[in-house]
Parts: C-alpha cells; structure tokens; sequence
C-alpha cells in the first residue's frame, strides 16, 4: 500500500469515527428538547390558541377545559389574525366572517384531533408500562414504576418551564 493510499484510509477512518462520536455525545448529553426539536413548521395552526389542557389552577377544576378568559384570549387571537388576512388581502365583510367561521372550524376539528391522539398515547403507554411489569419481579417493578415516574414529571417540568418562558415573550 503506497503512502497516498494510506493517508486516504486514515481520513476516511477519522470521519467515520468523528461523526459516530458526534453522534453518540449528542444523543447521551444533550436534552431530548434541543436534540430532537420538531420543524417549525410544525404544531398547531397560527390561528389556533394555546392547545393541550390548562395550566394548574386554570380551566375547569377537572382540567378538561379552559377558564373563561383564555377562551375570551383565544377568539382574539383568532380575530386579530382575521383582521391581518383582512388587511392583506382587502377582504369584504362577508369574506372575514367566512374566514373566521373557516379558521373557527379548523381549530376545533385540531383540537379533537389532538385530544383524541392524545387518549391514545396515553392508553399505549398505559399497555407497555403492564406489560414490562408483568415481565419484572415486584421489586424490579416497583424500582421501574419510579423511574418513569421520575421521568414524567421531569419532562412535565420542561414543559412547564418552557410554556412560562414563552408565555414571557408573549
């Protein structure tokens, strides 16, 4: 092997491990949040409020549904981007309220989306977490009962904390 050849296997070798250590320090020591971020162009539509339940303390006190004021918030976010549209494209008075009653729709039919995906996540999640107990011993179950609870509630901390500081740009 000549010395050009050599040098070529060695670059190759380096890239191939520098991009496999990349990946694995990426994956092992940065949060989910910053490394698995979704596009922005996902996530509800510009018109649509806030979705997912109320924070606590607000809402319904089964926190099923969102108090009076955020509704109140939430048809003013929405008309405020009616009138946007209104402006941009010079709409006629019928064409708003067909805009709005469309937009009005479009975030209902979102949230029951929503709600309902999130019935079945939680019911899949239910499923797994029974059938990985009744692979463990009582002990190994009730370690792993506590782990995931550890789990969620550090994760619904972010979540949390990340709804206050966007509600702080707000």
């Amino acid at each position: 092997m000549n010395i050009r050849t050599k040098a070529y296997a060695g670059m190759v070798l380096l890239t191939v491990t520098a991009f496999i250590l990349g990946g694995i320090i990426t994956y092992n020591f940065l949060p989910a949040a910053v490394t698995f971020n979704a596009p922005s162009s996902s996530g509800p539509p510009p018109w649509s409020p806030r979705v997912g339940p109320p924070p606590e303390g607000q809402g319904s006190p089964d926190g099923s549904q969102p108090s009076p004021e955020e509704v109140q918030k939430d048809r003013e976010r929405r008309q405020r981007f009616v009138d946007r549209w209104k402006q941009k494209l010079d709409l006629t008075d019928e064409q708003e309220e067909q805009f709005h009653e469309i937009f009005t729709a479009g975030h209902e039919k979102f949230v029951a989306v929503e709600q309902a995906s999130r019935e079945e996540f939680a019911r899949i999640r239910r499923e797994t977490d029974e059938a990985i107990s009744r692979v463990l011993t009582p002990e190994q179950a009730a370690r792993y009962t506590e782990i995931i609870e550890e789990f969620r509630n550090r994760r619904r901390n972010q979540k949390e904390n990340k709804q206050e500081s966007g509600q702080r740009k707000d």
